[in-house]
């Protein structure tokens, strides 16, 4: 019965980015005194059956260590938010997602694509709305759209910004809604904090990134 949906999983509607300066829609939700702690909104997305969510939080750990773990999708089911599995399908992943009785599993395809802006690197998600091969026990999610903002602040630190809208598809209960709402970014974010204690690189480089991030080396290369 611990099973939810939602993810990569994982986003990603974008307004302000400091704490403080964000636009007053979004509703706070945890809000700890500490930098290193997860702080999380929840915001209502017109017409949506699920609210927009957002987390943000300051890891001890270089932008180039965080984005070794963000492209590494065999480790999504230990990180991501109720994600059952992961893989990569020509340009984007296959992601799937836990339920629970009596809401079925959901899943759905997706593209990224990478920016680099004023010093903040943006990987960007949305579902893909061309393919679609179906897998049987699972509801396709319509919407989905996912950003990590990954933010350098010295040699070892960096701010993630997490945010996420999804519409799950189907029928699924408001409590079930809310629920993923408010838990979403807090053990998304937990978990990324938790990967990097486990499998942060002892030598990054850029070199181990996958292709998606190829179109944007030269801009990488630039950030400190």
């Amino acid at each position: 019965m611990q099973r939810l949906i939602s993810l990569v999983c994982l986003s990603w509607l974008l307004t302000g980015y400091a704490q403080g300066a964000l636009d007053p829609a979004w509703e706070p939700v945890e809000t700890p005194d500490a930098p290193d702690q997860v702080s999380t909104w929840v915001r209502q997305v017109e017409a949506g059956p699920v609210k927009a969510f957002r987390g943000e939080v300051v890891l001890p750990y270089s932008w180039l260590e965080v984005l070794t773990i963000l492209d590494r999708e065999e480790l999504y089911p230990q990180w991501v938010f109720r994600n059952k599995s992961a893989r990569r399908v020509e340009e984007g992943l296959y992601l799937s997602f836990h339920g629970i009785w009596p809401v079925p599993d959901r899943d759905v395809f997706t593209t990224t694509r990478v920016t680099v802006t004023e010093g903040r690197v943006t990987v960007h998600t949305n579902n893909d709305p061309g393919t679609d091969t179906r897998f049987d026990g699972h509801v396709r999610i319509p919407t989905l759209e996912n950003t990590f903002d990954v933010v350098p602040k010295g040699a070892d630190q960096t701010r993630v910004v997490f945010t996420t809208y999804v519409d799950p598809g189907g029928r699924v209960p408001a409590w079930l809604s809310n629920m993923i709402a408010i838990e979403g970014p807090l053990a998304t974010l937990r978990g990324l904090g938790s990967m990097l204690q486990q499998h942060a690189p002892d030598q990054p480089s850029l070199e181990q990134l996958s292709a998606m991030y190829r179109p944007v080396l030269p801009q990488l290369r630039q950030l400190p």
